[in-house]
């Protein structure tokens, strides 16, 4: 079984959509925000992995 991020609409907190992580690396640990419209994280094994989703994008200002 994989891990997944679940986003939020901010103003109501309903969901709004899922991302799934990949399923090849280990437990994920540390998350932080990647680029555009991305989440890097750790692994439990010390790995980094990046995820790309349309899900994380960032607002305009």
């Amino acid at each position: 079984m994989g891990s997944s991020l679940k986003a939020f609409r901010t103003t109501t907190f309903q969901p709004i959509g899922t991302v799934n992580l990949p399923t090849s690396v280990d437990t994920p640990a540390q998350l932080t925000r990647w680029g555009r419209r991305g989440v890097a994280y750790r692994t439990s094994g010390g790995k980094l992995a990046l995820a790309e989703s349309l899900l994380v994008t960032q607002k305009s200002q």
